[in-house]
This record gives structure tokens, C-alpha cells and sequence, in this order.
């Protein structure tokens, strides 16, 4: 089961393909695996693994985030919409 984290530790990205977490801590089940992930100005940071990460809603609720993926390089934890959007969720604003 993962951990909740406090949702106000997220940014949410509609042109991200894929959540990001900077940190591995709260992914459990978490799955070593090796990845790299391209940001805007065409580096490429490495991820070492990916899992899921369960985010408070201020509403009182949970939303899962399953296939996170672990980028340690990275500056902010990232929501990405495209990634709930294919993966049959909705995000409402």
C-alpha cells in the first residue's frame, strides 16, 4: 500500500508524460529499474526505479499514482495529467 504524501509537494504538468517523484521514499511497492527521463532543455536525468505514490486530496481523498517514477535529479515532484488521463482517471480543476 503506499504512504500518503501532502499534495501541496506537487506540481501538476499537462505536458508531462509521466508522474516524477525527486525522492523514493514514499513509492512502496518500489521497483528498481533503470530509466532516464528527458526535461525541457534536452538533458537527460537518470531514474533508478519507479512505484506508487498515494497523494491526499483536500477534499479528504486519495488519488493513486501508479508507474511513478523515481528521479532523484529532479527539482519538484510532478503531476502529470497526460499520464492519469491515459491511465482512465479524471482530473477536474
Amino acid at each position: 500500500m503506499a504512504r500518503l504524501i501532502n499534495a501541496d509537494q506537487w506540481l501538476v504538468d499537462f505536458g508531462a508524460s509521466k508522474n516524477l517523484q525527486k525522492t523514493g521514499a514514499n513509492m512502496p511497492p518500489y521497483t528498481p529499474s533503470a530509466n532516464s527521463v528527458t526535461i525541457t532543455s534536452g538533458d537527460a536525468l537518470p531514474s533508478p526505479g519507479h512505484g506508487v505514490v498515494a497523494l491526499s486530496t483536500r477534499l479528504g481523498g486519495t488519488s493513486t499514482l501508479k508507474n511513478s517514477l523515481h528521479v532523484p535529479g529532479f527539482t519538484a515532484n510532478v503531476f502529470s495529467v497526460r499520464a492519469v488521463d491515459r491511465g482512465g482517471g479524471n482530473v477536474t480543476f
